[in-house]
């Protein structure tokens, strides 16, 4: 069982959290550059190299920020993104034309009807970020907004043994 960490600048509060949507897409040199989904609960692999506390320049840890850890429970709706094929599957089944943007993105949103979470694995973030340097035969998306290898929480009821450290 792996296990994840959450980091918040706040206790934890179930009540403030907030519905899946998918963030505004900006782009820089014709990719979309910060496209993510946002609400839901964010985590990375306790066991992951890149993590908050390794890539914090000040930005993800505040000195009073709130640690949590917990397991995923065995009956929840994983998709794993380990690879530019998992993530050119994920694109192919939730593909979403949003004016103004030329082409179709990843519907996170729509995603969440389907699964509990969306895992980018270590190796699917290397893969995905920065496809075009990888080699990698993604798409027309990337995973380069994900700051490292992380798990995205649709619905609180897919974790278990949430406590705080």
């Amino acid at each position: 069982m792996m296990t994840f960490k959450t980091i918040l600048r706040e206790p934890f509060d179930s009540n403030k959290f907030k519905p899946i949507e998918t963030l505004p897409i900006l782009m820089i040199f014709d990719m979309a550059t910060i496209y993510k989904p946002c609400g839901g609960l964010w985590g990375c692999p306790v066991n992951s190299e890149l993590n908050w506390e390794t890539l914090d320049d000040g930005h993800f840890v505040a000195p009073d920020s709130h640690h949590y850890i917990y397991e995923l429970e065995e009956s929840a709706r994983i998709y794993t993104i380990d690879s530019c094929d998992d993530l050119n599957t994920l694109y192919n089944k939730y593909q979403h034309q949003y004016d103004g943007y030329y082409k179709p993105v990843i519907d996170f949103k729509s995603c969440g009807t389907d699964y509990d979470a969306i895992f980018l694995t270590e190796k699917g973030f290397y893969e995905t970020r920065l496809p075009l340097l990888s080699n990698a035969h993604c798409l027309l998306v990337n995973t380069y907004s994900w700051d490292m290898p992380s798990i995205y929480i649709y619905r609180l009821s897919a974790i278990k043994n949430f406590r705080k450290v």
